[in-house]
């Protein structure tokens, strides 16, 4: 089930993910319902497996004071709910994932003080979350959120944003 979730993933071809600060203009999240589905019809829901990435070769990622994945369930079931969704781990109507990732090797162009086009080493962040059919295991729905890594921002700061990316994601669930 995790295989083929995650083959899911990739053959969505969505972003790798992004991070954590204190403001959320940068964070750019987009989703995207099944034109075959009706979601008003799936009532019911269990998780799948979740996956955690992290592109780090040179170990400058700052780990935060809370666990992320943790987090991040608590907020998409809490989103869920206030859809009117249940959770139903015996008989569900969808299932639900997400992938975390981050890119601490990013490298983004930038226009540098002298107006050059340049490549600087911007860290990424991102969540795709996606709901899938329970009887058939396609894609109803997907989402994602990305954004620039806000390095030194507090605890509170990063819950912030991840609870600002989440619940842009699922505004039209």
């Amino acid at each position: 089930m995790k295989k083929i979730v995650l083959s899911t993933l990739l053959a969505v071809g969505l972003v790798t993910m992004s991070g954590c600060g204190t403001t959320t203009k940068d964070i750019k999240v987009a989703s995207k319902t099944s034109p075959k589905v009706n979601l008003s019809g799936y009532k019911t829901f269990a998780w799948l497996p979740v996956a955690t990435i992290l592109m780090d070769k040179e170990k400058t990622y700052e780990g935060r004071g809370f666990d992320v994945n943790d987090y991040m369930e608590s907020k998409i079931n809490k989103e869920l709910l206030n859809a009117d969704k249940t959770v139903s781990q015996t008989n569900p109507d969808f299932l639900v994932t997400y992938i975390f990732g981050a890119d601490m090797d990013a490298m983004k162009e930038k226009v540098d003080d002298e107006g050059k086009e340049i490549l600087k080493n911007i860290p990424q962040v991102g969540i795709v979350a996606m709901c899938l059919d329970a009887k058939t295991l396609k894609v109803i729905w997907v989402a994602s959120a990305e954004a620039d890594v806000q390095k030194g921002s507090t605890d509170e700061a990063s819950k912030a944003r991840i609870d600002y990316a989440v619940s842009k994601m699922f505004s039209n669930f």
